[in-house]
């Protein structure tokens, strides 16, 4: 003989304020995550990143996560791309970036970029201020009107400014 089970759902207050909580929830951080972060995904796998140039506040680098580099708008108005990747292979190969710290300070200067493995702090423009290591890597970057596009497979040389292969040594 069947018999009826009641629902343990209808019977319970958080059945369904719990879900709901967890949902706000979700979408709270997703919003803060999105909202108050200086970092940008850059389309697909193309070779290339484009951007409104409105969205590049001077003198504070931008972090592209599918391209791994910052863009940076200096406060001269050249607009600049940064390559994460340290120059050194082995450095590539232990997984070391060049990361941007706001907090960062020499010379004088807040808001450095910093390498993981060599410790060398750079200024926005990619060059050392304090460690051995190279320059940072550059991406050729045009400015067409409103617009910035960022060859992202090719660094420029630092010996003539000719576009080459984005490697490590």
């Amino acid at each position: 003989m069947p018999t009826d089970i009641p629902s343990t759902a209808a019977q319970s207050p958080t059945g369904c304020v719990m879900p709901a909580f967890v949902v706000l929830f979700a979408v709270g951080v997703l919003a803060v995550t999105f909202l108050g972060s200086t970092c940008v995904r850059g389309g697909g796998d193309s070779g290339a990143f484009e951007a409104p140039l409105a969205r590049f506040a001077p003198d504070d680098p931008v972090y592209v996560s599918t391209k791994g580099l910052y863009i940076v708008r200096l406060a001269s108005g050249e607009v600049i791309a940064l390559d994460q990747n340290e120059s050194r292979r082995e450095d590539v190969i232990n997984g070391c970036l060049i990361r941007y710290r706001e907090t960062a300070r020499a010379g004088g200067r807040t808001g450095l970029f910093r390498g993981d493995c060599t410790g060398t702090l750079y200024d926005l423009s990619g060059m050392p201020v304090e460690g051995a290591s190279p320059p940072m890597k550059h991406h050729p970057v045009t400015v067409e009107g409103a617009t910035i596009k960022v060859d992202v497979k090719a660094c420029l040389d630092g010996k003539d400014g000719s576009p080459t292969p984005c490697k490590p040594t």
